[in-house]
């Protein structure tokens, strides 16, 4: 098998540059589970009482670029768009690392695999904890990621788990 440089690439090292980043993003969803159900409560609850809305991203000792842009852009949504309520403590933000022995009871109780960004909302009925897969397809495109994550934690304050 022959192995190209950027000279073969239609288009130079710029060409190149966008076909490795192509690739990056379509490999950034390997970095996730689609174990979504396990943690998901089955009594999830319909108009409960939002207590605090947890948003961890979670990374490990090796990350990829797309793993580290997923916790800039959850880190820059949430601070820029939800400073008052992360001040009152009604949502809280972490990075926490997955492979840290200190860290593993929380990465058991969501049941973390690999680098991904966790929300768990806390109400009167019970905790309800999902992996927000959708955000690794948001990653080329700031806003078009601040606009989805936005709209899923105003979903998430308000007790809207769907």
């Amino acid at each position: 098998m022959k192995i190209l440089n950027h000279k073969h690439y239609p288009g130079g090292l710029a060409s190149g540059i966008l076909i490795v980043l192509v690739i990056c993003m379509a490999l950034a969803g390997g970095c996730t589970t689609d174990d979504n159900d396990k943690n998901a409560s089955n009594n999830t609850p319909g108009n409960a009482m939002v207590e605090k809305v947890e948003v961890i991203h979670f990374y490990t000792n090796q990350q990829c670029y797309s793993c580290e842009i997923l916790g800039v852009f959850a880190n820059d949504t949430l601070h820029s768009a939800y400073e008052q309520e992360l001040k009152d403590g009604r949502i809280t933000f972490a990075h926490m690392n997955a492979d840290d022995e200190e860290n593993q009871k929380i990465v058991e109780d969501y049941g973390v695999t690999g680098s991904s960004l966790w929300i768990g909302v806390y109400t009167d009925q019970g905790v309800f904890r999902q992996e927000d897969v959708l955000s690794w397809y948001k990653l080329n495109d700031y806003e078009d990621f601040n606009e989805y994550f936005s709209e899923v934690i105003d979903k998430r304050l308000k007790g809207d788990l769907s």
